[in-house]
C-alpha cells in the first residue's frame, strides 16, 4: 500500500496542525509580539520576567467558546511562551507551530514578516537551546545527538518537564481568590514577598481569563437560541463565580480544574474522582456524565498524545465511598466518548467498589482502549520500595504519560532520557565505540570466550550509558532553573505557597527522573540465543554470527530457523524469563545508582512503549534473537511480535515475572478478541485475578480482530472509528504509519 495521508512517516504527522482561525492567529501574534518585546527591551529579574511572560501568554492559549459548548476552555498552546512541556520546556519557541501559521494561516505579508522576526529572535534564546548547546561531557561521549527519529544510537536525551500532577482539593475549596488571600496573609506576616507576589499576579491572570470567558459567553448567548442560549448563560454564570470565589457546583469544579491545569501547563489531571466528591449530589448523575463527556472532548482537542491522564480508584483517597461513585461517572463518560484521550486510568484495590472493574471491562468491550488497569496491591509496595518512602506516601502514586509514576503533588519524575537496550548489545557485539551513530557494516568485534565475558562487557556499556543519562537529567533541571522557576506549575504543588517553594528548590519537592527503556526483551532474547548457539553444542563462531547479522540472515536461513526455534520471552519459559529479569535488573540498578551519584532523589527505569520501539527498530540491525534489520522492537516488556504462542496465561506470567520495586512503571499490552467479553467474561476476570496474584501491576487491553485491522490498512476511509492501544498512548489505527500498524497487527491476539 502506498503512503497515504493516513500514514505519515513520523508521529508528528499524525497530529499535524490544522489551519488556524484568523482570530486565534491574531491573538497568538499579539501575545508573541508582547512577550518578545518584554525580553528584548527590558532587563528584568528571573521572577518578574517569568510572571509577566505568563500574564501575557495565558489568554492567548484559550479560544473563545463555541455555540453548544457547556465547558469553557478550548486550549491551543501559543507558539511563544514559558511552560513545563506544552510548546517546549521553559522559554520556548514552537517552530513547527510558526511554520504551520506561515504555510496554512491567513496571514498578511506584514504578519508573516513579524513571525519571521520573532522566530529569529528566539532561535538561540530558548531554554531547550541552552540545554542542548552545552550538554555534559559524559552525554556528548555517549550519544550521537538528539534526534532518535533519524539517527542510529543507543541513548538520546530529551528536554521537558512532564508528569507533575497535583491534588485539586485546596483550590476547589478556596478558589482563586482564597489562594490570593492566603498569599496576602503570608506577605503581611513578613514572608519573603517577591515570589509570593508573583503567584498573586499569576492567580490574578486566571481571574482575568475567567472574566474574559464571562464576557464571551454572554456575547455568545445573545447570538444563540434555545438550549444553546441556556448553555452559554450557564457558562457565563460559572465564569463569574470562579472569578469571584470558589466553585459551588460540579460543572464549576470541572471548569476550574480544567482551566487551571491547562493554563499552568499541566497535561495530566490527577485523581479526579476524589477531587470531585464534594460537588457530587445524588440525582444528577446523567447531567454530570454529560459534563464529563464534554471535558473529555476538551482534553482530546488539546492533543497531548502521550498524556491526558485522568486517574480514578485506588487506596489513599480522602473520600473513598463518594469517589467510587464519581469513578463510575468517569467510566461511563469514557464509555460514551469516542476518542483517544483522556487516558482514563483505573486503580484497583480490595477496599473499593468491585463493580468498578466490571464497569471498566464493559468500556473495553465496546472497543475503547480505556480504562488502563493498575493493581494497588502490587504497586503500592513497589512504589514504596523504589522511592524509599512510607506506605502512606506511596498510596499517592499517579501514572502519567506512558505509565511512569510520580507522587501526587510531591515529586517530579520526567523521562528525559531514552535507551535502546538492543542497540547497546549490537554495539558490544560489533565493537562499536560508545556513542556511535553508525550501523555496523564490517564483520569486526571481540570474540568473547564465555557468556559471562559478554555479559560483563554489556553491563559495563549499560553503566556508562546510564551515567550519561543521569548527568543529562540533572543538566536539564539545572539549566531550566537558571532560566525559570516554572512558577505557575510550582504554585500548585503541595506546600508550595506555605513554604515559598518552587519545583527545583533544594529540600523542596522530590527531584526525580526516569529513563525510558526500549528493546529490553530483544536484548534478553538475544543474550539467551547467543548462550545457546555460540556457547552451546553445536556452537558457531562469532565471525559466523556477525556475518549473518550483517547479511540480515539472507543466505543464513538454517541459522535463522535455529534461532527462531529458541523459546522467547512471553511463554512463561524459565530461561527466557530469567534473562529478561537479568537485563531488567541491571538497567534498574545502574540507573538508580547513577541517579544518586548525579544528585537526583530518584532516577528510575520505566519500561514503556510509545511507538519508539518501532522508530528505534528502523535504525537497529538484525539481532541474534532472529529479529530482522529495521523491524519493530518488542513492545515494552511484552514479547517480540508473534513470539508468544502458549496462550494469555503464559504471557501474563512472563510479564509478571519481572521484579517489582526496581522501576518507575512498566507498560504491558494485551490484545484480546471480542469473544472474551461476549462469552467468557468470568474466565477473563479469573485470568486477571491470576495475573494480580503473580505480582502483575498493570495491563492495557486492546479489543480487536486481525481481519478488521487488515481491512483498515486497505480501506482507511471506512475505519476512522477503530482505536488501538499503541503503547503509552492510543490512536486511531488509520492515523498510524504503516510500520507501526504492522507492529500492532503482529502482536498475538488471544
Amino acid at each position: 500500500m502506498t503512503q497515504t495521508e493516513h500514514q505519515p512517516q513520523y508521529l508528528e504527522g499524525v497530529y499535524a496542525t490544522q489551519p488556524h482561525p484568523i482570530e486565534r492567529a491574531q491573538r497568538w501574534l499579539n501575545s508573541a509580539k508582547a512577550i518578545t518585546r518584554l525580553h528584548r527591551e527590558h532587563q528584568l529579574d528571573k521572577v518578574t520576567l517569568e510572571t509577566q511572560t505568563f500574564s501575557l501568554q495565558l489568554s492567548a492559549w484559550f479560544d473563545p467558546p463555541q455555540s453548544g459548548d457547556r465547558i469553557l476552555g478550548r486550549v491551543k498552546t501559543s507558539p511563544i511562551g514559558v511552560s513545563p512541556e506544552p510548546g517546549g520546556l521553559g522559554y520556548y519557541c514552537d517552530s513547527r507551530a510558526i511554520s504551520a501559521l506561515l504555510e496554512k494561516g491567513s496571514l498578511t505579508p506584514a504578519e508573516k514578516n513579524e513571525w519571521t522576526l520573532i522566530s529569529d529572535f528566539w532561535k538561540e534564546r530558548t531554554t531547550s537551546h541552552a540545554i542542548e548547546s552545552n550538554p555534559p561531557i559524559s552525554y556528548k561521549n555517549a550519544s550521537p545527538g538528539y534526534d532518535y527519529n533519524t539517527l542510529p544510537g543507543a541513548i538520546f536525551g530529551l528536554n521537558r518537564l512532564a508528569g507533575c500532577q497535583w491534588s485539586h482539593h485546596n483550590i476547589l475549596k478556596k478558589g482563586l481568590t482564597g489562594l490570593q488571600k492566603d498569599i496576602n496573609d503570608l506577605v503581611h506576616q513578613g514572608r519573603q514577598p517577591q515570589r509570593l507576589k508573583a503567584w498573586h499576579q499569576i492567580l490574578q491572570a486566571f481571574r482575568q481569563l475567567f472574566l474574559r470567558f464571562k464576557n464571551e459567553a454572554e456575547n455568545l448567548a445573545q447570538l444563540s437560541e434555545g438550549e444553546n442560549k441556556t448553555k452559554a448563560l450557564a457558562m457565563a454564570k460559572d465564569a463569574q463565580q470562579l472569578e469571584q470565589g470558589p466553585p459551588q457546583t460540579f460543572a464549576q469544579a470541572l471548569q476550574l480544574i480544567w482551566v487551571v491545569d491547562a493554563g499552568v501547563g499541566c497535561i495530566n489531571h490527577g485523581r479526579l474522582d476524589d477531587d470531585l466528591v464534594p460537588f457530587w449530589q445524588p440525582g444528577h448523575d446523567q447531567v454530570n456524565i454529560e459534563f464529563l463527556v464534554e471535558l473529555w472532548q476538551r482534553i482530546e482537542e488539546r492533543k497531548t498524545v502521550f498524556n491526558g491522564r485522568v486517574i480514578v480508584g485506588g487506596e489513599g483517597r480522602r473520600f473513598p465511598e463518594g469517589a467510587d461513585r464519581v469513578a463510575h461517572l468517569c467510566l461511563e463518560a469514557t464509555s460514551r466518548h469516542h476518542g483517544i484521550e483522556p487516558q482514563l486510568t483505573l486503580r484497583l484495590s480490595k477496599s473499593q467498589d468491585p463493580t468498578l472493574l466490571d464497569h471498566g471491562l464493559e468500556c473495553l468491550a465496546k472497543g475503547r482502549t480505556y480504562p488502563m488497569l493498575y493493581w494497588d496491591e502490587n504497586l503500592i509496595p513497589s512504589v514504596q520500595k523504589a522511592h524509599d518512602i512510607s506506605r502512606e506516601e506511596a498510596e499517592q502514586w499517579v501514572p502519567y504519560g506512558c505509565g511512569e509514576f510520580v507522587l501526587l503533588g510531591r515529586s517530579i519524575g520526567t523521562p528525559n532520557g531514552i535507551v535502546n537496550a538492543a542497540r547497546i548489545l549490537e554495539e558490544v557485539i560489533f565493537g562499536l565505540p560508545l556513542g556511535s551513530g553508525k550501523i555496523p557494516h564490517l564483520n569486526q568485534g571481540p570474540s568473547f570466550v564465555s557468556i559471562d565475558a559478554l555479559w560483563e562487557a554489556y553491563e559495563n556499556r549499560v553503566q556508562q550509558s546510564m551515567a550519561a543519562l543521569a548527568d543529562w537529567q540533572i543538566h536539564t533541571y539545572r539549566t531550566t532553573q537558571a532560566h525559570t522557576d516554572l512558577l505557575p506549575l510550582s504554585m500548585m504543588m503541595d506546600g508550595a505557597i506555605d513554604n515559598n517553594c518552587a519545583l527545583f528548590d533544594q529540600g523542596g519537592h522530590l527531584q526525580g527522573g526516569t529513563m525510558e527503556l526500549y528493546g529490553m526483551v530483544d536484548a534478553s532474547d538475544s543474550l539467551r540465543a547467543i548462550e545457546e548457539i555460540v556457547f552451546g553444542n553445536p556452537g558457531i563462531c562469532w565471525q559466523e554470527l556477525r556475518q549473518a547479522l550483517l547479511d540480515n540472515f539472507q543466505g543464513h536461513e538454517v541459522l535463522h530457523a535455529r534461532l527462531n526455534r529458541i523459546v522467547g520471552f512471553g511463554n512463561d519459559d524459565q530461561e527466557a524469563n530469567s534473562w529478561a529479569q537479568k537485563v531488567h535488573r541491571t538497567y534498574c540498578q545502574h540507573t538508580s545508582a547513577e541517579g544518586k551519584r548525579a544528585g537526583l532523589d530518584s532516577f528510575l527505569v520505566v519500561v514503556i512503549n510509545n511507538w519508539t520501539n518501532t522508530v528505534m527498530g528502523r535504525h537497529t540491525g538484525a539481532l541474534p534473537c532472529g529479529r530482522k534489520k529495521g523491524t519493530a522492537l518488542a513492545n515494552a516488556n511484552g514479547p517480540r511480535p508473534g513470539q508468544d504462542n502458549q496462550g494469555p496465561s503464559a504471557l501474563l506470567a512472563s510479564m509478571a515475572s519481572l521484579e517489582n520495586g526496581l522501576d518507575a512503571g512498566t507498560v504491558q499490552n494485551l490484545k484480546l478478541c471480542p469473544e472474551w467479553f461476549e462469552h467468557n467474561a468470568q474466565d477473563l476476570k479469573a485470568l486477571l485475578q491470576q495475573y494480580q496474584l503473580q505480582g502483575g501491576t498493570q495491563l492495557m487491553i486492546t479489543v480487536s480482530r486481525p481481519e478488521e485491522l487488515r481491512e483498515a490498512m486497505e480501506r482507511p476511509q471506512d475505519y476512522g472509528h477503530l482505536m488501538v492501544r499503541v503503547g503509552g498512548f492510543s490512536a486511531r489505527f488509520i492515523d498510524l504509519p504503516k510500520d507501526c500498524q504492522q507492529e500492532i497487527l503482529g502482536r498475538t491476539l488471544h
